[in-house]
């Protein structure tokens, strides 16, 4: 608030004349304000409603189209309609409060859309609308059913810091077709543009629903979406699962700030120097000293786990139980590289259950070769009944599964120091081999 003028509404550098209905008398704590800033909604309902047309009229082109509409603070008494309409310019909606149905289907927004710390006390509809420039909903607070079905968004968005307070949201895409009969598919968040979702409590919501939505450019730093129901939704696609926005900027911004502090150029697009830049790029993030980012991150990749899993979608929350490991590797540094970089090797996080399988045999194939090598007398206890090949593998093979399991002994088999110590380390690896497996396969019954 600035200081009023006398006879002049106090809100901000609004500047009309004060209204008091009929009758009415203002407390000595209550703030002057215009028709359109007045909090007293049922006392001014029938005066805003030849105010509200004087004003749309006033803003109308020749087009028809709403220019430049400037609605901040506004406090409307009932439902707002604004369907099939066209906002020439920005459209400005910051701290406005929507006591009715706030209807904008249809409408079109040729410049930016401020909503920002508006109020929605009832339903809205935002379905087919067009938002050219960025959509600003940071702060916004809805307590009805809101939905943004169909809706394109060409600038970007910002929910940011959104109040969801028992609030109904539906974000969702599909086929329709138009008054041609043209079918179109439309994939909401589609493009370039970043989508923001951070510092919002999902939890509040009584629903929130994405789907088929590209979440592939969206953020939701320190949200809680556990409860968000993803339906038929695209992820940046990842080697190593599917990795969300909030990764993929901090690794931009992480690598291109120890770039410039080093002063490091282009290392060229041939595949030598990609694998070099890929190590730099490795040894840049285990360097990092934003511990607290990563950990977020991190929180969301295990939200998003237990939000697939809870929908029995084991397959996707594995996808995303691999990016918690690859985020968690980098948090822990060198000490996280090793052990991380163990469970990824010998299993990929738990999520392959053929690997650890193919790597204990190997180690036990290996095993019995060293064997074998080390102690002619375990071959010839039964060279003589087997054949040319199994001569060689064979008897050591047995004795070593054997002896690994506890049912045979070797120490007395004439066995060198360095052949003992190898396999008792034997034992540790393929015991540990056979927990990946286990672990591998459990998750796989699941799914």
């Amino acid at each position: 608030m600035t200081k009023e003028e006398p006879g002049k509404c106090s809100y901000l550098n609004c500047g009309r004349e004060i209204f008091w209905p009929q009758g009415y008398t203002p407390q000595p704590e209550e703030k002057p304000c215009c028709i359109f800033h007045s909090p007293l909604i049922e006392q001014k309902k029938e005066a805003f409603r030849s105010a509200w047309q004087e004003f749309l009229d006033q803003h109308k082109n020749e087009k028809g189209e709403y220019q430049d509409l400037n609605c901040v603070g506004f406090i409307f008494p009932e439902s707002v309609h604004f369907m099939d309409a066209t906002f020439s310019g920005d459209a400005r909606f910051s701290d406005a409060t929507f006591s009715g149905w706030a209807g904008f289907v249809c409408a079109t927004f040729s410049g930016a859309a401020g909503f920002e710390g508006a109020t929605f006390s009832g339903d809205a509809s935002f379905d087919f609308a067009t938002f050219s420039g960025e959509a600003k909903f940071a702060g916004a607070k809805f307590h009805g059913d809101v939905s943004f079905n169909l809706t394109r968004w060409q600038g970007g968005a910002d929910f940011s810091d959104a109040k969801l307070k028992e609030a109904s949201l539906d974000f969702i895409g599909g086929n329709y077709k138009d008054k041609d009969e043209q079918e179109h598919d439309i994939r909401l968040f589609k493009g370039d543009k970043q989508i923001g979702f951070d510092h919002v409590n999902f939890r509040e919501a009584k629903r929130v629903r994405f789907e088929r939505v590209d979440l592939s450019r969206a953020s939701f730093l320190r949200s809680q979406i556990e409860n968000v129901d993803f339906i038929d939704v695209w992820w940046e696609e990842e080697g190593k699962g599917h990795k969300i926005y909030d990764e993929r900027k901090w690794r931009e911004r992480r690598v291109k700030g120890e770039t410039e502090e080093k002063g490091e150029g282009d290392v060229g697009r041939d595949w030598i120097r990609a694998w070099i830049e890929a190590v730099r790029e490795e040894f840049r993030l285990l360097r990092r000293k934003d511990k607290d980012e990563l950990k977020e991150i991190e929180n969301l990749y295990h939200q998003l786990i237990l939000n697939f899993d809870h929908r029995r979608d084991y397959e996707t929350g594995g996808e995303f139980y691999v990016r918690e490991n690859e985020v968690r590797r980098i948090r822990k540094g060198w000490r996280g590289y090793c052990f991380e970089g163990i469970y990824w090797l010998t299993s990929e996080y738990g999520q392959r259950w053929l690997q650890p399988l193919l790597l204990g045999l190997a180690v036990v194939i290996l095993s019995s070769l060293i064997f074998y090598q080390a102690s002619p007398i375990a071959s010839a206890l039964v060279v003589s009944r087997l054949d040319l090949f199994t001569k060689i593998m064979w008897p050591a093979f047995c004795l070593n599964v054997a002896s690994l399991f506890g049912i045979a002994r070797v120490d007395n088999l004439g066995l060198s120091h360095t052949s003992l110590l190898w396999l008792s380390l034997q034992r540790i690896l393929v015991f540990y081999l056979i927990s990946m497996f286990l672990l591998a396969v459990r998750r796989r019954f699941r799914r």
